[in-house]
């Protein structure tokens, strides 16, 4: 992404989260998430899930809002949904591993710790990844 992009001035997230993501009580940890996002000092908004192919509606949009990063809150399968709504926009994708095996964040060494996880969204730099379809999908 560039820096003369408009998004680069727009720093707004939207945070989906698949509560039923993971190993590990995502309920127990929202006060931390909360407080490090608040760090972040971005704006945000949180949205859950509500059933499967919720979280690609989410993040579309919300790409179609505008806005800078849509973050996915979950495992692979999140990922894999929020991605789906991203392609083809210039919103970015954001990680906060909560899945049982983070495949998808492990290869792109972020960490499985939230709060280094949130750390690393608002200091890295967006990079443009290649996607590919099979059978329409």
């Amino acid at each position: 992404m560039s820096a003369t992009n408009n998004y680069e001035v727009n720093k707004k997230w939207a945070v989906i989260i698949n509560p039923k993501a993971g190993k590990r009580r995502l309920r127990r940890d929202w006060i931390k998430m909360y407080r490090a996002l608040k760090r972040a000092e971005v704006e945000f908004q949180v949205w859950t899930t509500e059933y499967a192919g919720h979280a690609t509606q989410l993040a579309q949009q919300f790409a179609l809002e505008g806005y800078y990063a849509v973050i996915a809150v979950g495992g692979d399968g999140t990922i894999n949904e929020v991605g789906k709504g991203l392609c083809g926009t210039n919103t970015a994708l954001g990680v906060i591993p909560n899945g049982s095996g983070n495949g998808f964040a492990r290869h792109l060494e972020i960490s499985t710790r939230m709060n280094r996880a949130i750390e690393m969204l608002n200091t890295s730099e967006v990079i443009t990844v290649d996607y590919c379809t099979v059978n329409d999908t």
